[in-house]
């Protein structure tokens, strides 16, 4: 996982409206080449970046480059 996330890539921001630190979902790939889904937090006040979730997208719910919805 960590390999995956230190090179991902942010395809969705989501807004700052209902959440205490600004976040959102990334996707890296795991060195067998399987993606991997994070919802990443932004803690600039404490310099840190927070893991909210992590997961292995579906296929029936992301098209093949795992950045877009079905």
């Amino acid at each position: 996982m960590e390999t995956a996330l230190s090179a991902c890539t942010v395809i969705e921001d989501y807004s700052r409206i209902h959440r205490t630190l600004p976040d959102c979902l990334v996707l890296g790939l795991l060195p067998d080449g399987r993606p991997l889904h994070a919802v990443m937090a932004v803690d600039e006040a404490n310099d840190r970046v927070l893991v909210v979730t992590v997961y292995v997208p579906d296929p029936v719910r992301w098209k093949d480059d795992w950045r877009t919805r079905r």
